[in-house]
């Protein structure tokens, strides 16, 4: 099974939704580095940031695990 990090499908997810790191950031009211940072894997998230970095990109949490489970697949 394809390794894959949760910050790296969030950075598409992000991308997929055109939403910008500063518009995510400003939604998150944390500064645009914040979101910079978890993308490149100079900070890990918790799993309470990840539900809310999902619900600011307007996605449930079972949608997020099944794009997660698909991406280890190989199936995105």
């Amino acid at each position: 099974m394809p390794q894959i990090r949760v910050e790296h499908l969030l950075r598409e997810l992000r991308l997929e939704a055109g939403v910008k790191q500063s518009d995510l950031a400003h939604q998150l009211e944390k500064p645009q580095s914040f979101v910079s940072k978890f993308e490149t894997l100079e900070r890990r998230l918790t799993f309470e940031e990840v539900e809310t970095v999902c619900t600011a990109l307007g996605l449930t949490m079972p949608t997020f695990f099944e794009r997660l489970e698909r991406a280890r697949q190989g199936q995105m």
